[in-house]
């Protein structure tokens, strides 16, 4: 905790109690007390305040309407210049301070490596008048402005009399619709922007030991508070002198004695002078000083509009909780959408995709309620909605264009005529101000700028800066205020992306990759060991490197399955207190294990057994061989990049041990392409592994061997057909890995020129990257492995994972890539059965990701099923599935259809 006077203590939970949170218009909530339920949006905040007053009193629950900001301009607040509209990002004020004895002087762009609280207890340096302050540095109050008086060692603390804003530093993050005009400069005078208080969350925003000015229409301390003078200024009975002679020990002489030494006119001109003088700064006694008054305590009431269409009204904030991660599949209420749509999923009769608006979410089946738009073929067709039906919510994504919400900062954009092809997306013609362009000759017009304050129906209610509430469709504005850049914060960040590497292992947890090792080693000696035992027939002679190559395919294979495997079984820690975790026996995961890759020796000896090893290999594929030469290398990605090898002689003779090494070591469920007149590329095909989202499915990659080979990785690319399925395999083809330096990562994970090689990356895609919860690959979701929120994502993930895997499998059957296209049709002739009956079993209530062998049957406890909505969608892929099963041979799979 850090407290008030910035201490930091690490405290025991049960001597602590929650008091407030600060919650913002627009966050998404959950219930503090099933965090594991629906989803919220805040659609509004009432903050109440308690206020200690200069005399000890305490005001109870006063509105933060009513509350104002000590500086008018607040770090976050809008502003406008012209046509620009900007957010403050930074306040840079002058201070002036007044000592004991009567000096004063002032400190230019004071801050807290300037100027900082004399009280410990200060929360911040936000200057107020009454603050007392001392310098954070000798220099400071020796190289100010001195008013009155100069500087003096002893002079180390003051009393803050004045507060100026020197200048601000604003972001000009967007232009309205007129006249082209250069970006303002950063660095604004107050005088020059026009200020948009409104728009800022600020008055939501105050915390317990902030300092705000005393509300106008209450009694403060048994004083009235400030008026309004006739010359616009407020006066008050106890108004403190701003001036310099409110502190000097010398009064004035009176106008009286004056006139007594008038003998001259040059005496009385200058009389009249000091007249004037003294009359001026009589009257600039009478302004005021506001002392501010602390706020001792806060309380945040919100109203929250739920995933199912409900809304709450008045709930305290401390009953809420933020919701950190999200799955793509999470919408909420008033969310345009359109259907998915990628290359590997679009129908042949379907050139377009349908826009809708999301009414209600079904959280915990994952279904949602959609409003579809007609489809406009003209700009002049009103928009109107066609037909509402349910939707799984991994059929549908977010409008990337209509992302609106509560409290968005918005422009208002002139009538647009869309293109044709462009029409089916159009949802309501824009609504214009009356007069085009009026505000860039207008500064004072704000009618083109403003804040979205709520969502109806398809439409947006934006509160412009003229004061207006005004209802416009999505074509008609565009959002400013989105924080667009998060991403390259991060990427520039590496401190923060090695901790956050999906493969890093982390300090805390070094006790468990001890243990990995230990199994690792002890998986070695049970390969050697077995083929040491087995009896091999003088029929099938075994030389003593085919055995040795065995050895190194059983123990890289292992590794490969054991790493993903523990991954999964640590992702399967309870939350509930008294449960147990659900752990595999160690003795079913070694002979699991085991049975990835089988030499000649292992293949004679399982024929041999009544084991169950038909299961966990892909037998028919082994007429294919694992690696092969072709020779057209024409579809492949890398395909027109040029391969100067400067030192070709070691380049060959590195790339001749990569052969040889994959010829001997590669497991059943990967193969390999060599190309005959390419030998810097590469084409792999990878199995999906029984017990992940990607079960029975074939992945695609293309490999490049550079010229610097093997000092640097290869570059590999994922066929994706468009789709995302994995944190670390992206739309474009880009896999992220450390081992390809496309990720952070220390030591062993990155590439290693002596060590590393071909097999290394397409053993550690397989087990690293296809496992069995690939949710956690996202950088930084590992610290939720365990907890119910990342245990609920990542069930979520999985399903839309196996949908988008089957979708992947129609399009590699529309399109397969060259050379593989017998062994695509191969694979699925014999698994496509096996992987429908699997289909079959997730429509019946299966976990994605789970044996149906493996299930529980007549378990009293009660099991996790799959989605409604990750049913509805399955329902409608396996008809085409075995359409196009039955196509390649399976005829088996005409039942499905």
């Amino acid at each position: 905790i850090v407290w008030n006077d910035g201490e930091e203590e690490t405290v025991d939970l049960s001597e602590v109690r929650l008091v407030d949170r600060v919650l913002d218009r627009g966050e998404l909530v959950a219930l503090a007390g099933d965090p594991l339920d629906q989803f919220g949006v805040v659609q509004s905040v009432e903050l109440l305040a308690d206020l200690r007053l200069r005399n000890g009193e305490v005001m109870k629950s006063v509105s933060s309407s009513k509350l104002r900001q000590v500086c008018p301009f607040m770090q976050g607040d809008y502003v406008v210049r012209g046509n620009w509209i900007g957010r403050v990002d930074e306040v840079e004020e002058n201070v002036t301070v007044l000592f004991e004895d009567g000096a004063k002087c002032k400190v230019f762009r004071a801050d807290n490596y300037t100027l900082v609280p004399a009280e410990a207890a200060e929360w911040s340096c936000d200057y107020y008048v009454g603050m007392r302050v001392r310098p954070a540095k000798n220099v400071v109050f020796k190289t100010a402005r001195w008013l009155r008086g100069g500087w003096k060692s002893s002079r180390d603390e003051g009393t803050v009399c004045r507060v100026d804003v020197a200048a601000l530093l604003v972001y000009w993050m967007g232009v309205g619709v007129g006249p082209v005009t250069p970006t303002p400069a950063d660095y604004q005078d107050v005088k020059d922007v026009i200020h948009l208080p409104h728009f800022s969350h600020s008055r939501e925003h105050w915390r317990i030991g902030d300092h705000t000015l005393p509300p106008k229409d209450v009694t403060v301390g048994g004083e009235v508070a400030p008026k309004e003078s006739n010359d616009g200024r407020e006066v008050s009975s106890t108004a403190v002198s701003t001036s310099s002679d409110a502190v000097s020990s010398n009064p004035e002489p009176s106008l009286a004695e004056e006139a007594l030494h008038e003998s001259s006119p040059l005496q009385r001109k200058r009389s009249l002078s000091r007249r004037c003088t003294v009359r001026r700064k009589a009257k600039r006694k009478l302004v005021p000083l506001e002392i501010p008054v602390r706020v001792t305590r806060t309380e945040r009431l919100v109203d929250v509009l739920w995933q199912d269409g409900s809304k709450s009204a008045r709930i305290p904030a401390t009953s809420l909780v933020p919701v950190l991660y999200l799955n793509d599949s999470d919408f909420w209420p008033e969310t345009y959408v359109i259907e998915r749509g990628a290359e590997a999923e679009m129908d042949d009769d379907k050139g377009y995709r349908r826009v809708g608006i999301v009414k209600t979410i079904d959280a915990t089946q994952r279904t949602a309620r959609v409003k579809w738009f007609k489809r406009v073929t003209s700009p002049d067709e009103a928009c109107e909605f066609e037909a509402e039906e349910t939707v799984g919510v991994y059929d549908i994504l977010e409008h990337v264009d209509y992302r609106y919400n509560i409290g968005d900062i918005v422009i208002r954009l002139t009538p647009q005529v869309p293109k044709a092809d462009d029409s089916t997306e159009k949802v309501e013609q824009p609504q214009a101000p009356d007069d085009e362009g009026k505000h860039a000759n207008d500064p004072t017009d704000l009618s083109w700028v403003g804040s979205i304050v709520g969502l109806e129906d398809g439409y947006i209610m934006v509160e412009w800066g003229s004061g207006d509430v005004t209802k416009v469709g999505p074509h008609g504005i565009f959002v400013v205020d989105r924080n667009e850049s998060g991403d390259d914060e991060s990427s520039s960040d590496d401190d923060d992306d090695d901790a956050d590497s999906w493969e890093t292992v982390d300090s805390n947890s070094l006790s468990d990759f001890e243990v990995l090792l230990l199994i690792l080693a002890a998986t070695a000696i049970a390969c050697f060991v077995l083929f040491q035992s087995t009896p091999v027939p003088a029929e099938q002679p075994v030389t003593r490197e085919e055995t040795q190559g065995g050895l190194l395919t059983f123990v890289l294979s292992s590794m490969s399955r054991l790493i993903s495997t523990i991954m999964g079984l640590r992702a399967k820690k309870v939350v509930a207190v008294g449960e147990q975790e659900d752990i595999e026996e160690p003795d079913e995961l070694v002979c699991e294990m085991l049975l990835v890759r089988k030499s000649p020796a292992d293949r004679h000896f399982d024929q041999n057994t009544n084991d169950h090893s038909t299961e966990c290999s892909v037998r028919p594929l082994t007429e294919f061989k694992s690696f092969d030469m072709v020779k057209d290398a024409s579809d492949h990605h890398f395909a027109d990049v040029k391969n100067e090898v400067p030192n070709q002689r070691k380049w060959l003779k590195r790339v001749n041990q990569e052969w040889d090494i994959l010829q001997k070591d590669l497991p059943d469920t990967i193969f390999v392409l060599m190309y005959e007149d390419r030998m810097d590329l590469l084409r792999a095909a990878i199995v999906g592994a029984t017990g992940t989202p990607y079960h029975d499915g074939f992945f695609v990659f293309d490999l490049y061997l550079p010229p610097d080979y093997p000092n640097v990785p290869p570059m590999v690319h994922y066929h994706s057909g468009g789709l995302r399925m994995n944190p670390n395999l992206y739309e474009n083809g880009k896999v992220c890995l450390s081992l390809l330096n496309t990720w952070s990562g220390r030591g062993s994970e990155l590439w290693n020129p002596g060590t590393s090689n071909i097999l290394q990356v397409l053993v550690s895609i397989q087990g690293l990257v296809l496992n069995a919860k690939p949710y956690f690959n996202e950088a930084g979701y590992d610290n939720q492995t365990g907890t119910g929120e990342g245990e609920k994502n990542s069930i979520a993930y999985n399903e839309n994972t196996f949908l988008l895997s089957c979708k992947t499998i129609l399009y590699l059957l529309r399109n397969p890539p060259m050379h593989f296209e017998e062994l695509l049709k191969s694979h699925f002739r014999y698994r496509g059965f096996k992987f429908l009956s699997l289909c079959r079993a997730y429509l019946g209530g299966l976990p994605v990701g789970r044996n149906p062998a493996d299930s529980s049957e007549g378990s009293p406890e009660k099991q996790e099923e799959s989605s409604a909505g990750f049913q509805l969608i399955l329902r409608k892929l396996v008809p085409k599935l075995a359409a196009a099963f039955v196509k390649i041979g399976a005829t088996e799979c005409r039942e499905f259809e």
